[in-house]
């Protein structure tokens, strides 16, 4: 069980304890034994570095727009620490500054533009890939023209899940 749903349990325990008058159960989950909540699980859930590179790599080479352009979201998710909805709205031909910063403006969270200081060797990479998938100069990545359109988040999930089952 759940330290969680122990101490649940426990509060229903006291609670029905003090409406028959008991009062000698003991206040502190600690006196039980019971250990405090986990919030936060710190544990690294990202894929390897070899797997992402391979699951990459096979996105690149498909003939499949929509895989290649998964493929560049992938990257600038990793590489530059963008959400899945920035990604997905990045345009290369617009978002980098002069100074080499690059100006994240569409999908991010509250619509509260950002700018990323520090570019890796590896996001510069991503960026001129994602560049080179752009069919326009204002061209952002999502432009998908398939019957997924509508369940791309979906799709791209089963995809990415099948890649990487089958080299785990």
């Amino acid at each position: 069980m759940q330290v969680a749903t122990i101490k649940e349990y426990l509060s229903g325990v006291r609670y029905v304890c003090r409406i028959y008058g008991n009062n000698n159960i003991a206040t502190e989950n600690s006196q039980f034994g019971i250990g405090n909540r986990v919030m936060v699980d710190n544990r690294d859930k990202s894929l390897s570095k070899e797997l992402f590179e391979r699951v990459v790599i096979e996105l690149k080479k498909s003939e499949n727009k929509d895989d290649q352009r998964i493929a560049a979201q992938l990257q600038l998710e990793r590489y530059l620490g963008l959400r899945n909805e920035e990604s997905s709205k990045f345009n290369g031909n617009k978002a980098i500054l002069d100074d080499g910063r690059v100006f994240i403006q569409y999908g991010t969270k509250g619509g509260r533009e950002r700018i990323i200081n520090q570019v890796t060797e590896k996001g510069i990479e991503a960026i001129k890939y994602a560049k080179e998938l752009s069919e326009s100069r204002n061209a952002a990545l999502q432009t998908y023209q398939s019957h997924r359109d509508k369940d791309l988040p979906l799709w791209r999930s089963g995809v990415l899940r099948h890649l990487i089952a089958g080299w785990r």
